[in-house]
């Protein structure tokens, strides 16, 4: 895999090790509120950590999710995230550790995630979605996607900015 990175920050498959901070990330209320998962405890992290791990392994994986490290200390920030939507439209997420808030990390690597989702060929957009109370996450893809609508989300009782990136856009961009 080609290494993204930023100034700050660089992208690469989660590793055992990671449990400490892929385990609290999990934990917090306030980071998985907008993802649609409730909290997990240590035991379901460690799970979860371990299927993430078994996928890369996978030439088909039904996901892909990617450790953000820090460059300067090699901190876990949190995890980025491709995953089929439809029809060669796959969606983006990531969930940073609540200490790292409003340091700029996602607004930083949203650029380098969008660059790695198109380096897949089957991928012909990209979609994203946040909670319009997430104002910091719909900014960040108000400046790099093209906003689609406002929909009410029942799953998770909410009402959502929906974004797209056509691999077209994103080449012309």
């Amino acid at each position: 895999m080609k290494r993204y990175e930023t100034a700050r920050t660089y992208v690469r498959p989660l590793e055992t090790t990671d449990i400490e901070g892929f385990a609290e990330l999990e934990a917090n209320p306030n980071v998985v509120k907008y993802t649609g998962y409730p909290t997990a405890s240590r035991e379901e992290a460690e799970k979860d950590l371990a299927h993430i791990i078994e996928n890369y392994a996978i030439d088909n994986p039904d996901k892909l999710i990617w450790a953000v490290i820090r460059k300067n200390d090699d901190a876990f920030l949190g995890t980025i995230a491709l995953v089929p939507f439809k029809d060669g439209v796959w969606e983006i997420g990531y969930r940073y550790l609540e200490r790292h808030w409003g340091n700029g990390y996602a607004k930083e690597l949203l650029p380098v995630l969008l660059e790695w989702g198109f380096s897949f060929p089957h991928i012909v957009a990209i979609y994203a979605e946040a909670d319009v109370e997430n104002p910091a996450s719909t900014k960040v893809l108000d400046r790099h996607m093209r906003f689609v609508k406002e929909a009410e989300n029942t799953a998770l009782k909410c009402v959502d900015r929906q974004y797209i990136l056509s691999r077209e856009d994103w080449l012309s961009a």
